[in-house]
């Protein structure tokens, strides 16, 4: 009687660009009496080079800074990380509410906002950083009494020159005080620096909290055109 087994390796490849996201996932395996075959295939349609979760897993992300908007003190969220006090923005004002009245794993973040002054259309965030590719983590949620519903306030996300989204609408996407996530990936020029912006639609933008995640060079294999 002779056995013979045979096992092959999964090779993954990922590639960027200004409009497309393919990742293509194959594994094969052969025994004795078993042979299967497995290949998955997504596709995903972006309008900018800066899109969501396309650099590697969250294995592959080391955290650089996170900032509580509009907060004048370092907070902890619920994990025990912590949001440095407001930094980095130009111009704009703040607001606040209890941490009592919006719920979530991060409400000491969700519950503090940088918001445009009333004659500003911009809410901006210059963070220097080193050149490579990066995660960007915007947390937003609703927290004002006169934008309860959907519509009362829209405002474009732009990260490093790129609309992410338009017409963002936080009672939409979450409801009103209910906070939520938004994640982007970008890459930075060598001694540049990390441009984050919202821009008015209805009502003035705004920003609850930013995290920063460096995204490490040898735990994928991605090619970006910008």
């Amino acid at each position: 009687t002779t056995t013979t087994t045979t096992t092959s390796t999964t090779t993954t490849s990922t590639t960027v660009s200004t409009s497309t996201v393919t990742t293509t996932t194959s594994t094969t395996t052969t025994s004795t009496t078993t042979s299967t075959s497995a290949t998955t295939t997504t596709s995903t349609s972006t309008s900018t080079s800066t899109t969501r979760t396309v650099f590697g897993s969250e294995e592959a992300l080391s955290s650089v800074m996170r900032i509580n908007c509009g907060s004048d003190q370092d907070t902890l969220d619920m994990y025990g990380q912590t949001w440095s006090a407001d930094v980095h923005y130009l111009g704009g004002s703040t607001y606040q509410i209890s941490t009592l009245d919006i719920g979530g794993n991060y409400s000491s973040v969700w519950a503090s906002e940088r918001t445009a002054a009333r004659k500003e259309d911009v809410v901006e965030y210059r963070i220097p950083v080193a050149g490579g590719r990066y995660r960007v983590r915007l947390l937003l949620a609703e927290l004002f009494d006169g934008a309860t519903n959907v519509g009362d306030r829209l405002f474009d996300i732009e990260v490093n020159g790129a609309i992410v989204a338009r017409e963002f609408d936080a009672v939409a996407e979450y409801g009103w005080r209910v906070g939520g996530v938004e994640s982007f990936d970008t890459i930075v020029a060598s001694g540049d620096e990390l441009v984050i912006k919202t821009l008015r639609v209805s009502k003035a933008p705004k920003l609850n909290g930013i995290e920063l995640l460096a995204v490490l060079e040898d735990t994928t294999t991605a090619s970006t055109t910008v």
